[in-house]
């Protein structure tokens, strides 16, 4: 079985792979639709909205905790819905995003997801109880603030 671990920021960075032996059947796998959410260019004190889904591919039902918003910015984004979700193999939820820039700027941030099991490792000695994460799936929040009828020329005049 294969955990795979996503950290993506600023940058996308590839997965990393961490391969262990659990006993008693399937495992949870965390899948997002997106590797970001790109909230475009939102003035000062409007919100914009955006969706990204969360799919269970693997063989075992998870339940996702609240995610997690992280990084500096990660004040001027929010997640919807109830939290946790019991998400059965094959299923999927569709994550409701928001983005409330209160000044202008360039934001990011990034958005986790997690689904926990308890199991036994195998390995030289016998195997050992362990809590594992045996799926957690970021997704990086991107998004622009400047107010509105800036075209950006540098000029100063606004249009």
């Amino acid at each position: 079985m294969t955990f795979r671990y996503f950290m993506l920021g600023a940058v996308l960075a590839a997965p990393s792979f961490l391969t262990a032996c659990v006993s008693g059947g399937g495992v949870p796998d965390l899948v997002a639709s997106a590797a970001f959410v790109d909230f475009g260019v939102v003035a000062p004190g409007d919100i914009a909205e955006g969706t990204v889904s969360i799919s269970n591919a693997g063989a075992a039902a998870a339940e996702v905790a609240l995610p997690t918003i992280s990084g500096v910015d990660d004040s001027v984004f929010e997640v919807g819905g109830t939290w946790p979700v019991a998400l059965e193999p094959g299923g999927s939820i569709a994550v409701n995003l928001s983005f409330s820039p209160t000044e202008e700027g360039s934001w990011t941030g990034t958005l986790s997801f997690g689904a926990g099991l308890s199991g036994a490792i195998s390995g030289g000695g016998g195997g050992s109880s362990a809590t594992l994460s045996s799926s957690v799936v970021s997704v990086a929040l991107i998004a622009r603030s400047e107010a509105a009828g800036d075209d950006d020329d540098s000029a100063g005049d606004d249009d």
